[in-house]
């Protein structure tokens, strides 16, 4: 049995949100996309150097979507080794660096949006 989660009405939200602040899309995709470089930055900065394939693996990609308010931003490490380094095998510990940097860059992204929605005098809650 697969496991699945509905959300029901995000079109309709994100429309309605499209409405109360329509250049809040173009605003949250310059801030995607400054976010995900600096991401990616952290991540370089972040891993050990031994061949340099890791940090010279990183990748930021934009990623397409069929709605005009979705906007969706790809970071990967693409290092055949990326998942050991991460995670750790039976002989190496792990060094968890991207899960916690994404992690950061996520919420440091969802404050930004916040604040953009809140500057334009909109009331935002339920930040939990």
């Amino acid at each position: 049995m697969a496991t699945e989660l509905r959300l029901g009405g995000v079109e309709e939200f994100l429309a309605e949100l499209d409405r109360l602040a329509p250049d809040l899309t173009t605003d949250a995709r310059a801030l995607q996309a400054d976010n995900a470089e600096r991401a990616a930055a952290n991540l370089r900065a972040a891993y050990h150097v031994v061949s340099g394939e890791l940090r010279k693996s990183v990748e930021v990609a934009r990623e397409s979507s069929t709605s005009p308010t979705r906007v969706f931003t790809r970071i990967s490490v693409t290092a055949r080794h990326a998942g050991f380094y991460e995670f750790g095998t039976h002989r190496s510990a792990p060094h968890p660096t991207f899960t916690p940097i994404v992690r950061r860059s996520r919420e440091q992204f969802r404050e930004d949006v916040i604040a953009r929605v809140e500057a334009r005098g909109l009331e935002v809650t339920g930040r939990g």
